[in-house]
């Protein structure tokens, strides 16, 4: 008898934590200063925004895509790739997310505007809300590109590369002045 009227409460609870699987925060940490000159880091007046692409890769992207999911495509290659609406990068606009300037874009799912530091936006943490549609698959990864640039070209900078965690839902990741590292997960 208890074991029947327990039975539909645990059925209940495990569809609501399976519900929420493959759903991450990003959260950015920023620095005082993020995405300056990579030619002269320290110099605060070539600071600028930072657009940023996070690329949700499935077990079938991981094959059809080894340079993302091993960080040989630099950053550099990404962008150049994604700006001339390359046919070559056939994953999904919904397995794209982007914090980017413009309008919406049949490339990716836009989730808001570049970073900025803290120095102009007065916020150090930005949050961004993703899903994974594989989270569980051991090939999928995360692959998160960064724009930052040198001089007037996109700096080749390799992508941070996740593997989705199963149970934790935050990735915490810091930006700073010509690079983003991780921080871990929470």
């Amino acid at each position: 008898m208890i074991l029947r009227n327990c039975c539909p409460a645990l059925v209940a609870g495990l569809l609501l934590v399976l519900a929420g699987c493959g759903r991450y925060t990003i959260v950015f940490e920023v620095e005082e200063v993020i995405n300056t000159d990579a030619n002269n880091p320290d110099d605060d007046r070539t600071r600028d925004q930072l657009a940023v692409d996070i690329v949700c890769l499935t077990k079938e992207d991981v094959q059809n895509h080894r340079e993302i999911a091993n960080g040989t495509m630099r950053a550099n290659a990404w962008f150049a790739a994604r700006d001339r609406d390359n046919e070559s990068i056939t994953i999904a606009a919904g397995r794209i997310y982007a914090l980017r300037p413009g309008d919406p874009s049949t490339q990716d799912t836009r989730k808001g505007d570049s970073l900025l530091s803290v120095r102009e936006s007065g916020k150090p943490r930005i949050e961004v809300s993703i899903r994974h549609p594989q989270w569980l698959a051991s090939e999928a990864r995360i692959a998160i590109y960064g724009r930052f640039h040198r001089g007037n070209e996109v700096n080749n900078v390799e992508p941070l590369l996740i593997d989705p965690p199963a149970w934790k839902k935050e990735i915490l990741v810091k930006v700073g002045r010509t690079t983003m590292t991780p921080l871990g997960t929470r």
